[in-house]
């Protein structure tokens, strides 16, 4: 236990009286604090010098989304959705094991065989992001009940590390990746048997322009066309099935019993991180309670 005691009190040469008083003192005057020299100065100020060039450049990226965001009408940005509500969303956690992976996999690329006929060359496997990608793309449009003629998008990142030239180490700390947009001119096309199928293509399709052009798309216009969405229309795919979060997280007790992205705040988004098992796949969705059981039966289905 600590006590605090007033300052001032009186000294005495005898013996110390039963009660003290304290002084009172008359309050401070409030003034403000002065650098004592031209290099604090500096340092206060937000003209300074002491700014280095990294600073100054994400300074200057802020302002610029602030003002891009500012530019645009209300009821272009926030009219379209209601920001507020993102904290009411439900989650749900669902886990796909390996054997439940490659059976998706398989009837993606059935459908592309199939539909590309026996004489064709052979579509390209899709992977395991693209195949999940697809089928929460898909899940999404018709738990939300999207009507024919909308149009829909799917929002991701790519790593660009080794895309790069030359490329960036493993090692590397910071962020090296680049938004990736795919896109549907009618939600009609991704409902059906075949939607999945089509849905993988404009994911493939987005992947493909990425790395044909790595750093198209890095400027600050990317901000202002995610801007001009339809945020409910919108699905946003984030992490990687590559993400070995549990193996991540062991910091020296094992490796923890679950592991969960608290930043979900957006109707229609997935996490996707590898799982606890090996091949096992961690898929966390955030969307509208009304929809949360029609979402399931699409994934479950």
């Amino acid at each position: 236990m600590v006590f605090r005691f007033p300052r001032g009190l009186p000294s005495h040469q005898g013996p110390r009286p039963a009660t003290l008083q304290p002084r009172r003192h008359p309050p401070p005057e409030r003034r403000r604090a002065r650098p004592r020299d031209a290099k604090d100065r500096r340092a206060q100020s937000p003209k300074g010098n002491f700014q280095s060039h990294e600073a100054k450049r994400a300074l200057c990226i802020v302002y610029q989304v602030k003002k891009d965001i500012d530019m645009h009408p209300r009821s272009q940005v926030r009219g379209q959705y209601d920001f507020s509500q993102r904290f009411l969303l439900a989650r749900r956690t669902f886990y796909l094991g390996a054997d439940e992976i490659r059976s998706l996999r398989r009837r993606i690329d059935d459908l592309a065989s199939a539909e590309a006929g026996g004489d064709a060359p052979k579509p390209k496997p899709v992977s395991t992001f693209v195949a999940l990608a697809a089928l929460s793309w898909t899940a999404f449009v018709r738990s939300k009940g999207l009507a024919a003629g909308d149009d829909t998008y799917l929002a991701f990142l790519a790593d660009l590390r080794s895309r790069l030239d030359p490329c960036v180490s493993e090692a590397y700390l910071g962020n090296c990746v680049r938004a990736c947009l795919a896109s549907c001119a009618d939600a009609a096309d991704l409902l059906g048997q075949a939607g999945i199928l089509r849905a993988a293509r404009a994911v493939q399709a987005a992947v493909a322009e990425m790395e044909a052009a790595p750093l198209s798309g890095t400027d600050k216009g990317w901000m202002q066309k995610l801007m001009r969405l339809p945020f409910q229309r919108l699905t946003n795919v984030a992490a990687s099935p590559r993400f070995r979060a549990y193996e991540a997280a062991d910091f020296g007790f094992g490796k923890p019993a679950r592991v969960e992205l608290v930043s979900m705040n957006h109707d229609g988004e997935m996490v996707l991180v590898g799982g606890r098992g090996d091949g096992e796949v961690q898929a966390s969705v955030s969307i509208n309670p009304a929809h949360m059981d029609a979402f399931k039966a699409c994934i479950l289905g």
